[in-house]
C-alpha cells in the first residue's frame, strides 16, 4: 500500500496543517503490517513568514553627557564607537558566540577622553536555546490503517480486489510536543506521547552558563503488559569558556537506565555509564581528540569500555594526513581489547585531480589475530560537467586480488544528469555494470519546463507571441550575473526560490530578431511550501523605422535632430502629442534617421524648412505576432520638400488666422497639430528584414570594388627589401630636431 500526505501553511502565523499518512503509532498489537494515517498540526519558522525570536539580552546605560560607546564580545569589537547624546539607552540584541560570552561596553565621554567607564556583562549561550518567550510546538492525532481481507475495525472502507482498507480507532496514538524559552540561557522541551495501554513522555531542559552548557533530559515509559515503567535518565555537560579556549573543549556525560519488567519475579536490571571527550591541539595546525566510554550493566561482573584518539595535520598545501586508534573491551573479556588503528592521507595535484588512500589495522585476542584493509581512490574532474573516479576498496595482503574495483564517470548537465559505474568483485570473476540517467518535469498552468531537477517550490517564464522563440535568462534583483535557462519544451524552469520569503525576480529576454533589444521583467513572489510560478511574457511587436530628410535646395539634414511624439485622440476626438522619451530622431550625414522599436500607432516629429515648423507623420501599422515574421523595417518615402509630389500633400495653416489654406486634409482625416505651420505624412515605401536593411546601410566590400595591380618578379627584386642597419641607427640616435618639427596625431574612425 502506498503512502500520500498533504498540508496546508497559515504563513501568518507559521503554523502548517498536515493530513494523511502522518503521525506515528505506538501500539500495533494484533494489527499486524500497518501506517499511519491522522493529522499534525505545528509551529515551525520554516512554514511561514515569521522568524524566530533572538536573544532577549538587554543591558541599560545611563549617559550624563555626550559620550562614545563601544561594545565588545569576548574582546571583539560588535558595535561603535558611536556618539551618544546625554540620556538613557537600551543595548539589546547582539549575536553571541558558542559558549561563554564576556560582554564589555565602554563609555567615553566626549568631553573628557580620559575618564572612560568601562561595565561588564557575563552570559552563556547554546544554539539550542530558543529566545525568552518564544515557543514551538506539535501536535498530532493518528490510527493504524491496515488493508485487510475482511472488516477488522470500527471503520471500514472498500478497497481493491475486495479489500477493505480498516482504521483501528481504538488504538490511536496522540502526540504533543512543545519547546519553551523560559529565559534567555534556558530552554525546556516536553514529549509526550500516549495511546490506550502506552505512554511516553521525555522531559529535557538545556541551561547556558559561563563555564558551559548543561543538559539533563528524562525519560518515563509505560506499558500496559508491564509490571513496572522504564526510565532513561541522560545528564550532560560541556565545559567552555573565554578564559579556557587555550585548554580545547571538554564534554562530560554520565547515563543511567531501568528497563521495564514484565513479571514481579523477574530480576531487576540497570545500566549505568558514562562517557568524557577533550579536544585541543599540539600546535596551531595540529589538532586532537580523545573520548572515552564506559557501561556497566547489572548482570556483568565488569563494564565495557572504549577508548579512542584522532588527530590530522596539513604538512603542505594540497596535502591533508589524518589517524586514528581506537580500544573497545567486553563486558565479557575487559582486559583482553581489541584495537583499530587507522590513517588516512590525500593530496591534490590540482583543481581537477586528486588522489586518497585509507589503510585500516585491525587486532584482537591480544594481538593474535590481525587484519589489514587499504583503500585508495583517484578523482579527476576534465570539466565542470564531468567527474571521472577510480577506487579500490577491501585490498588485503593475504588476498590481495579479492577486493573492490570500481569506476565511475558522472556528467551532470543543464537538463539530465547520467551515472555509468562498472564494478569488478570476486578476483575479477564478477562484473556488474550500472547506467543511471536523471531528469525531471515541471507543470504548471499548462507550462512544461525540462530540468535536471526540479525543487520544492519553482518559476516557469512560458515566453509567448513576439518572444515565442527568444532566449530567457533569470536573476535575482541587484544579481548581475544572470542565469541563462534553456527551453526545450518551450518554459524556461527557475529552481533558486526560497519559500516564505519575498523572492524578486527578474527575467530578461532578447528580442524577436538579431538585431533588436530585449526585454525585462521584474516579479515579485512570497511562494508557500511546494507552491510553483508561471509568467508568460510577451511584448507588442516593433518596428525600425528609417527614411531621408532633405532641405529645399536638396541637400541632406545634417545631424539634425528632433523629439518624437505619439499622436491620439482624447475624449473630444480632437489629436493630442503624447511625447515618447524612449525614441528620439538623429540624421547622419546622409540624411538618414533610424527609429528603433516604433511600437504600432501613429507618430510625428518636427523638421524645420527654412522659417517654417513642419509637423511629419508617419503610421506603424498593427499587425499580429503570428504573422509579423522577420520583416521589421519599415522604409519610408524620402522627404525633399521641392519634390514636386509632396506639394500636393502638404497641409499648411495661415500663420496669423490657423485656418487651412487649401482644402486638403491629411491621410488621417483629421485637423492639423496645433503649433505648426505645415504638416506632411510620410508613406511606408518597403518593409524588409534587418539583415536586409543594414546591408543597404553599409554595403559590404567585394574583392572586384579594389583595384589590384599585379606586379610581375622583375619589378620587384630582392634590392628593394634591402635593410641599411646603420641608417637605422642614425634614424633613432638623432637627437636633433627642427624648430619647426610639427607633431601629427591621428586616430581610426
Amino acid at each position: 500500500m502506498g503512502t500520500w500526505n498533504g498540508f496546508y501553511d497559515f504563513v501568518e502565523t507559521n503554523h502548517r496543517l498536515s493530513f494523511g499518512n502522518v503521525g506515528s503509532n505506538l501500539n500495533t498489537t494484533n494489527v499486524g503490517s500497518s501506517t499511519s494515517f491522522g493529522i499534525a498540526f505545528e509551529k515551525n519558522y520554516s512554514y511561514g513568514t515569521g522568524s524566530a525570536k533572538g536573544n532577549q539580552f538587554e543591558y541599560r546605560i545611563v549617559l550624563v553627557e555626550p559620550s562614545n560607546v563601544t561594545v565588545s564580545i569576548n574582546g571583539k569589537d560588535v558595535y561603535g564607537p558611536r556618539l551618544f547624546q546625554a540620556g538613557t539607552y537600551r543595548l539589546k540584541d547582539f549575536v553571541f558566540t558558542q559558549g561563554a560570552n564576556v560582554v564589555k561596553i565602554t563609555i567615553v565621554p566626549d568631553a573628557r577622553p580620559e575618564d572612560v567607564i568601562v561595565n561588564y556583562v557575563d552570559m552563556g549561550y547554546d544554539y539550542r536555546l530558543l529566545g525568552k518567550g518564544d515557543s514551538l510546538y506539535n501536535f498530532s492525532f493518528s490510527v493504524p490503517q491496515v488493508i485487510s481481507a475482511t472488516p477488522s475495525a470500527v471503520i471500514n472502507l472498500p478497497y481493491f480486489n475486495g479489500q477493505y482498507l480498516s482504521y483501528h480507532m481504538d488504538k490511536f496514538t496522540a502526540t504533543y510536543t512543545q519547546q519553551t524559552g523560559i529565559t534567555d540561557t534556558f530552554t525546556f522541551t516536553s514529549d509526550l506521547a500516549i495511546t490506550p495501554g502506552f505512554f511516553s513522555g521525555t522531559l529535557n531542559g538545556v541551561f547556558a552558563s559561563m563555564i558551559g552548557t548543561t543538559q539533563l533530559q528524562v525519560t518515563l515509559g509505560l506499558d500496559g503488559s508491564k509490571v513496572s515503567p522504564s526510565f532513561t535518565g541522560n545528564l550532560s555537560h560541556r565545559f567552555s569558556g573565554a578564559l579556557q579556549s587555550s585548554l580545547g573543549s571538554l564534554g562530560v556525560g554520565f547515563n543511567y537506565s531501568i528497563p521495564a519488567r514484565d513479571t514481579l519475579s523477574s530480576a531487576f536490571q540497570s545500566t549505568i555509564g558514562g562517557n568524557i571527550s577533550y579536544s585541543g591541539s599540539f600546535t596551531k595546525d595540529i589538532r586532537y581528540t580523545l573520548t572515552g566510554t564506559i557501561s556497566k550493566n547489572s548482570d556483568n561482573a565488569a563494564p565495557s569500555w572504549n577508548a579512542s584518539f584522532s588527530t590530522g595535520f596539513s604538512p603542505f598545501r594540497g596535502m591533508s594526513i589524518s589517524g586514528s586508534l581506537s580500544a573497545s573491551g567486553s563486558a565479557t573479556d575487559p582486559f583482553n581489547p581489541s584495537l583499530t588503528g587507522q590513517i588516512s592521507g590525500s593530496y591534490s595535484f590540482s583543481p581537477k585531480l586528486n588522489a586518497s588512500s585509507s589503510t585500516s589495522v585491525q587486532t584482537s585476542n591480544m594481538f593474535a589475530d590481525v587484519t589489514t584493509t587499504t583503500s585508495m581512490g583517484l578523482g579527476y574532474r576534465p570539466s565542470g560537467n564531468d567527474s571521472l573516479s577510480l577506487s579500490l576498496s577491501g585490498l588485503k595482503p593475504s588476498d590481495p586480488l579479492n577486493h573492490s574495483l570500481v569506476g565511475t564517470w558522472s556528467h551532470s548537465g543543464d537538463l539530465s544528469s547520467f551515472t555509468l559505474r562498472q564494478q569488478a568483485t570476486s578476483n575479477y570473476q564478477r562484473m556488474v555494470t550500472t547506467l543511471t540517467a536523471n531528469t525531471s518535469l515541471a507543470y504548471a498552468d499548462g507550462a512544461f519546463a525540462l530540468a535536471k531537477s526540479v525543487n520544492d517550490s519553482f518559476f516557469l517564464v512560458k515566453p509567448v507571441g513576439d518572444l515565442k522563440k527568444s532566449d530567457v535568462s533569470v536573476a535575482r534583483t541587484l544579481d548581475s550575473s544572470p542565469t541563462v535557462l534553456l527551453r526545450p519544451l518551450g518554459s524556461a524552469l527557475y529552481n533558486n526560490i526560497t519559500t516564505n520569503t519575498r523572492n524578486n525576480i527578474v527575467v530578461f529576454s532578447t528580442g524577436a530578431t538579431d538585431y533588436s533589444t530585449g526585454a525585462s521583467f521584474v516579479y515579485e513572489m512570497t511562494p508557500r511550501s511546494r507552491q510553483s510560478f508561471v509568467a508568460k511574457i510577451d511584448v507588442e511587436p516593433s518596428f525600425t523605422v528609417s527614411g531621408l530628410l532633405f532641405q529645399t535646395d536638396g541637400s541632406a539634414y545634417q545631424q539634425y535632430s528632433s523629439p518624437v511624439y505619439a499622436i491620439e485622440l482624447n475624449q473630444d476626438g480632437d489629436e493630442i502629442m503624447i511625447r515618447n522619451d524612449e525614441l528620439y530622431l538623429f540624421t547622419d550625414q546622409d540624411g538618414r534617421f533610424i527609429l528603433s522599436d516604433v511600437r504600432p500607432g501613429t507618430y510625428l516629429f518636427d523638421l524645420k524648412v527654412d522659417d517654417l515648423w513642419y509637423a511629419v507623420k508617419f503610421e506603424v501599422p498593427q499587425v499580429e505576432s503570428d504573422t509579423i515574421g522577420l520583416d521589421r523595417v519599415l522604409l519610408l518615402e524620402d522627404f525633399w520638400v521641392s519634390d514636386p509630389q509632396f506639394e500636393e500633400r502638404i497641409i499648411v495653416q495661415d500663420a496669423f488666422s490657423g485656418e487651412q489654406i487649401e482644402e486638403e486634409t491629411d491621410v488621417f482625416g483629421s485637423e492639423l497639430v496645433t503649433g505648426y505651420d505645415a504638416s506632411v505624412t510620410l508613406n511606408v515605401i518597403d518593409r524588409l528584414n534587418e539583415e536586409s536593411f543594414w546591408t543597404i546601410i553599409f554595403p559590404p566590400f567585394e574583392e572586384s570594388d579594389w583595384n589590384f595591380e599585379e606586379l610581375d618578379s622583375e619589378y620587384v627584386t630582392e634590392e628593394d627589401y634591402y635593410f641599411d642597419e646603420a641608417l637605422w641607427d642614425d634614424v633613432i640616435n638623432s637627437e636633433s630636431e627642427t624648430e619647426t618639427a610639427t607633431q601629427v596625431f591621428t586616430a581610426a574612425p
